[in-house]
């Protein structure tokens, strides 16, 4: 019966969920290797990207005979270019509705005031059905502040996290641009077998349609 190709898959499929259901209780220890490998490959990939993208550039440049390193750096003064124009076109409308917003702040807060003034105060002539209501939002505004708490810390984390990013993208493109013939082998050699042979076939497909 061990021989059954039923067996088989039903035994492998038992010990994956063995090890998903591992990996479930033991995230708490692997959580800071999946954030370390989260945040070089996010980085990595929009290398791959970009690469791709100003690929043709690259090659045409150096076509009509400009050096590898001349043909980046003019890649690069383009890519900034275009970011300061998103900047120039963008950043006033977003600049105006956050200053909208910082203005009309403390009218909001004093409206809201206002009426959580006024509910407290006339909570003893109140039903008891609109008195429970009003207990509720209370607790409901409590979590909101935990809430806003902890969106805070997750903006910074978040803001940290882009920060590092616009640091490793400009190197991880910069490396692929130097040596992207490199890459397949590189990421290939953490396999063996079939599979190696299979990523690098994969990876070369990948390569030659883009």
């Amino acid at each position: 019966m061990t021989q059954k190709r039923w067996f088989q898959t039903a035994v492998a499929v038992i010990f994956t969920l063995i090890i998903i259901l591992l990996l479930i209780q033991l995230q708490g220890i692997f959580s800071p290797i999946f954030t370390v490998i989260q945040t070089i490959f996010v980085p990595l990939l929009i290398g791959g990207v970009l690469f791709y993208l100003t690929r043709p550039i690259l090659h045409f440049l150096m076509n009509h005979k400009f050096p590898k390193w001349s043909a980046i750096i003019i890649i690069f003064a383009l890519m900034g270019l275009l970011i300061w124009l998103f900047y120039i076109l963008i950043a006033p409308i977003v600049t105006q509705q956050v200053n909208s917003l910082i203005d009309n702040a403390p009218e909001i807060i004093n409206t809201v005031e206002g009426y959580v003034e006024y509910f407290v105060t006339q909570r003893e002539h109140m039903p008891t059905a609109v008195q429970d209501q009003i207990s509720n939002v209370s607790g409901q505004l409590t979590d909101w502040a935990s809430t806003i708490g902890s969106g805070i810390g997750s903006f910074i984390m978040s803001l940290f996290s882009g920060v590092l990013a616009l640091v490793l993208v400009p190197f991880f493109l910069i490396y692929i641009m130097i040596d992207h013939k490199k890459f397949a082998p590189f990421v290939s050699k953490f396999f063996s077998g079939d599979r190696k042979a299979w990523v690098r076939k994969t990876l070369g497909d990948v390569d030659h349609t883009m």
